[in-house]
């Protein structure tokens, strides 16, 4: 019982440092693109 129990703790873990993660490198993709975006409007696009 008690095993299953951190088992379950450790999946629940990992899966919100997976959820963090992959939340993150959507955000930095979003923030590039955005950036590239406006910087070639900026240039005369």
């Amino acid at each position: 019982m008690a095993r299953g129990k951190v088992y379950a703790h450790h999946a629940l873990i990992v899966a919100g440092v997976g959820a963090l993660f992959g939340a993150a490198s959507v955000s930095v993709w979003h923030m590039l693109s955005l950036a590239f975006t406006l910087g070639h409007r900026a240039a005369g696009g």
